[in-house]
């Protein structure tokens, strides 16, 4: 054997040099100390106010441990789950490094409805740290007692205590609101707590106490107060340069209210500044799906307002506010120039809070239009026809996906400076989720978004809840976190909720809470999840907060009848098991569930052994993806302890919801059997039980306990009936009504504004805009149509393609009054705005099917063709729905057609199309490859477009050419039945029958009625 000599006389290989002891000392305390260090950094990151910071960026820049290699579904999911004693709606709070009870934690802050503060380390499940109720002699509010507007009002369910998103100062103080009745009469107190105890801090609590010159509701004449049976204290609690401040709006836009906005000195809690939005006018209140205001260098805030009364003197309903630290004197001001349309529509301009963008001195806001503004903090411009004054406005949400629906933006947008650019995350109603990307060069947004998810929320509010974590700038560190409903709308119900994570540089989804185990119960509206030190906190309506971080193995045992010895009533179908119920996953599609058909059906399990326990949660037919009306209606719970004698600890009736909590005495038991009594809304349904869990009480093992102790008042707990049915856009004919340019607004509205009236001739940006002259009335020489819409063609246009019914287009547009002054205009009217043929007002819609691009045309349109069904939401008193009675005039210039798929020529199943014994019937429009199909478990990528029996289009994703992915285990039966028989490649279409879709009177007002026509695409199946 030779030796492998180099030419230099060295071996093979590079000399290693010599490393002294001394050396490798010293790099080990090197090494020793930036672990110490970078241990030290994670454990000092807080969240002390909603949206980790002050400009509300929504972004923690901090996150050391999870990133986009290790968040994915073998090594992520739900650690435990923390109890709480009532419904948490404020955002969650957590700060690191406190010495508490004679050890260092970090601690998760939780507040509930039940006006309850709960403490909790946040690395571990063990009963709170400390617990404090803040009901005092009093109780909190029922959601009966307010929102009388609404008549049964559930936008709250249960109590309304504790909303708004507590603040944490400098000081280790917890700022907080609660809301008492006390001998009949309601009390809002301001609370300031230590955060190590929960001890009222000296001076706390003081009686919310506000007044302002005013002769507006509620006035007595020269004086405005505050109102505390009306005022919701919504908004986040915020600080800042040594001020406290705290905004309140509406329940259901109950009148009277305002908006108000109170500082306060954090010290003693004395006033410092009180702002009405509407002194001599109403409602424009501050809520922002309960974002917080933003703060700009100088301590200055930033706020947006809702639909109210608008002068832009004292006035400022639909708008984005700036007024002076402390004082609170208004500052400066934007009003989107069709305020006027907002109010008639219900359309919020304030429903998100601003995000001050990082580096800029710009903030970016969005409300139910679904538009995004760039405002200049410097400078937010006032209201000016066309919005030409502001940065930039963009349709961030797409109308054209689900038309007919609303595409509202909720919360706050967060805003992350990523490898390629600082990024903004908006995740509107009924469309994908999508980034927009700030070019620091034109300080704009680059349009379109620069990048789009694959998962489209499902139809109805409020869409995302977002939140950011990342290593600094890092690529592969940045995720987006987001919480929304998993099916249905969350808009006066509660619904099952889902958690996303995403790729924050390009929307590739990492995870989703969809496995056995990850389930984080109801959707908690308007508290994003938080990330801190590795781990996600996620708030829920079904009185838990879910901990999520990476895994060695499952999450603990908390549900003591997870895989439980089950029995029941004979199943359905032979996959339909008792045992379904207990094996921890409510997602899996029908054979996930335990179905029965018998004569008093129930379901028992035997927990192994006898334990104290406290608490049950159910998951009905909608937790799984079927109807809400096949959610159980009454039945009781039962436990024994020998499996012989059973003693009822719970009785439901006239139950609703999806998934419901019950909190019991501790009662000892080792079985426990839930008993059907009417097993859904509609007669002769199955009874269908997704999951069934069974918690410990206090005073048995930590791991276990039920941190609620006691029941509390069990308000929170009772069933709800069914609101009345209201005109929905899928239940009105293709007549129904909506806005130029806007969605329609299926929330709730408000009362119909007559807004102070504009001159004739308004000024904008060295722009003029001066009403025609014969606004008033049509001249001799126009068109006068069958319908009484009257039009002249004022420039020509090019070719002779017209709208169809169902097509989208880009258009502009100015409207009057007929006294001539200013209605409201498109975005801009040197650009375009997208308007949905079947979703704009009857006037436009006609018009617009006679034009073609490039043309411009003057309307006079009577109040018949813009208003003329009932105002939209039927659960408001009549008094309060009065719509909107006014002729206009438009100028309105068509530039482009974006065509709608075709609709089907047969509308009804043609005689060759194949039927299944189910009622489905299909056609393949194209042939597949291969012969492998998805199963019901899958997720699968399509294109889809669907229409209703009568031809109108309600959902594509033709038009904004971006399929999206389903998982065929929520969607509806028919639908998925058609999709399993497909292979990749193919195209079909079904005829599915309303029993296998949404039914002819679905439970969820967004979902379409009657029989349906869809045609699918199958691109892929994962």
């Amino acid at each position: 054997m030779t030796e492998n000599r180099r030419s230099d006389g060295t071996d093979g290989f590079a000399r290693q040099p010599r490393i002294s002891f001394r050396r490798i000392v010293w790099l080990a305390l090197v090494i020793c100390l930036l672990t110490s260090l970078a241990a030290e950094a994670r454990k000092k990151f807080q969240i002390l106010t909603r949206s980790y910071n002050n400009q509300r960026t929504g972004a923690n820049l901090s996150e050391k441990t999870l990133n986009t290699s290790n968040v994915n579904s073998e090594h992520f999911g739900k650690l435990f789950m923390l109890p709480v004693d009532d419904q948490v709606f404020a955002g969650l709070l957590y700060a690191s490094d406190l010495q508490i009870g004679g050890r260092k934690h970090n601690v998760l802050y939780v507040a509930t409805v039940n006006n309850s503060v709960y403490a909790f380390d946040a690395d571990k499940l063990d009963r709170p740290l400390w617990h404090k109720n803040f009901n005092g002699a009093g109780r909190p509010t029922r959601s009966a007692e307010v929102g009388q507007a609404c008549k049964v009002y559930t936008d709250f369910i249960g109590h309304i205590g504790i909303v708004g998103t507590p603040v944490i100062g400098p000081d280790r103080t917890m700022y907080f609101v609660t809301r008492t009745v006390e001998d009949g009469a309601t009390v809002q107190r301001l609370h300031a707590v230590d955060i190590t105890t929960g001890s009222d801090r000296p001076n706390s609590p003081q009686v919310i106490q506000a007044s302002v010159p005013g002769k507006g509701d509620g006035s007595n004449g020269s004086t405005v107060a505050f109102n505390p049976v009306t005022e919701n204290q919504r908004a986040a609690l915020a600080l800042s340069n040594g001020a406290l401040y705290v905004g309140w709006a509406s329940f259901c836009d109950t009148r009277p209210y305002h908006g108000w906005m109170v500082s306060y000195d954090p010290s003693t809690l004395a006033q410092l500044g009180v702002f009405n939005s509407s002194p001599d006018g109403n409602m424009a209140g501050i809520w922002m799906s309960g974002a917080g205001p933003g703060f700009d260098d100088a301590g200055n805030l930033y706020f947006s307002t809702g639909n109210g009364t608008f002068d832009g003197k004292s006035e400022f309903g639909e708008s984005m506010v700036k007024v002076q630290a402390k004082t609170l004197r208004p500052l400066d001001f934007f009003a989107p120039s069709n305020f006027n349309t907002l109010n008639d529509f219900d359309l919020d301009f304030g429903t998100q809070g601003p995000t001050m963008l990082p580096g800029t001195h710009q903030l970016v806001v969005g409300g139910k239009e679904g538009k995004m503004y760039l405002l200049d903090t410097n400078k937010l411009g006032g209201q000016e026809p066309g919005d030409i004054q502001v940065s930039q406005v963009i349709q961030a949400v797409d109308p054209s996906i689900r038309p007919g629906l609303s595409h509202h933006m909720h919360n706050s947008i967060p805003a992350w400076q990523g490898p390629e650019g600082l990024n903004a995350y908006v995740w509107g109603e009924s469309d994908f989720l999508r980034i927009y990307r700030f070019d620091p060069s034109t300080q704009k947004f680059v349009v379109p978004s620069a990048r789009t998810s694959d998962i489209l929320a499902p139809p109805g509010m409020p869409g995302g809840m977002m939140t950011v974590s990342a290593d600094g700038s890092r690529s592969g560190t940045g995720i987006l976190w987001a919480t929304l409903p998993r099916i249905g709308d969350a808009n006066n119900m509660t619904v099952a909720g889902v958690l996303y994570a995403f790729n924050a540089e390009n929307l590739a989804l990492l995870w989703s809470s969809a496995a056995a185990g990850d389930d984080p119960l109801n959707f908690a509206k308007g508290s994003p999840p938080i990330v801190a030190n590795g781990k996600v906190y996620v708030a829920s309506i079904s009185n838990f907060v879910s901990v999520y971080g990476l895994r060695k193995k499952g999450p603990k045992k908390q549900d003591l009848a997870l895989h439980g010895r089950a029995t029941g009533s004979a199943p359905c179908d032979p996959s339909q098991t008792p045992d379904k119920a207990f094996n921890g996953s409510a997602e899996g599609g029908p054979d996930d569930k335990w179905c029965s058909r018998a004569a008093n059906p129930f379901l028992q399990v035997d927990l192994g052994k006898t334990y104290s326990l406290g608490r049950f949660v159910v998951e009905h037919a909608g937790a799984g993806g079927d109807d809400f009306l096949l959610n159980t209606r009454d039945f009781d719970i039962q436990t024994s302890v020998d499996g012989q004698k059973f003693s009822t600890v719970a009785s439901v009736a006239e139950n609703i919801q999806s998934v419901t909590t019950y909190d019991i005495k501790p009662a000892k038991a080792r079985y426990v059997r839930l008993n059907v009594i009417t097993p859904a809304q509609i007669a002769g349904s199955a009874a269908n039980i997704y999951e069934l869990q069974v918690f410990a009480a206090c005073g048995t093992d930590n791991l276990d306990c039920m941190v609620a102790g006691a029941p509390q008042e069990q308000i929170a707990q009772q069933p709800h009936r069914l609101p009345e049915k209201e005109s929905t856009p899928e239940a009105m004919s293709a007549e129904s009504t909506g806005a130029p340019g806007l969605a329609y607004a299926a929330g709730p509205q408000a009362p119909a504004q007559e807004p102070s009236k504009e001159p004739t001739e308004v000024t904008g940006t060295g722009r003029v805009i001066t009403a025609p002259q014969d606004v008033a009335a049509p001249p001799a020489d126009a068109q006068v149509t069958e319908s009484g819409l009257a039009m002249k063609v004022l420039k020509p246009g090019r070719g002779s393609d017209h709208p169809l019914v169902n097509d989208c287009v880009a258009a502009s547009f100015v409207a009057w009054k007929t006294d001539g002054s200013l209605f409201s205009t498109s975005t801009s009217m040197n650009d375009s705005e997208e308007i949905c043929l079947n979703d704009s007002i009857m006037g436009i819609r006609e018009a617009l099917r006679q034009m073609v691009p490039g043309e411009k045309r003057r309307l006079w349109v009577p109040e018949d063709l813009t208003f003329r069904a009932p105002h939209h939401h039927v659960q408001r008193r009549p008094e309060d729905e009065e719509p909107p009675h006014k002729d206009l005039t438009f100028e309105l210039e068509l530039h482009s057609i974006m065509k709608a798929p075709p609709t089907p020529e047969n509308l009804q199943p043609p005689p060759d199309a194949l039927k299944t014994p189910s009622g489905l019937a299909y056609q393949v429009l194209k042939s597949g490859t291969g012969t492998t199909h998805p199963s019901t478990k899958s997720t699968v990528m399509v294109n889809v477009s669907g229409w209703r029996s009568n031809g109108r289009l309600f959902e594509s994703t033709m038009m904004a050419k971006h399929p999206a992915m389903v998982r065929l285990a929520m969607a509806p039966s028919g639908w998925r039945e058609g999709v399993l028989n497909m292979s990749v490649g193919e195209k079909a279409r079904f005829w599915i029958p309303a029993a296998l879709a949404y039914g002819d009177e679905p439970a969820n007002r967004f979902n379409p009625a009657g029989d349906l026509i869809y045609e699918v695409e199958l691109l892929s199946v994962q």
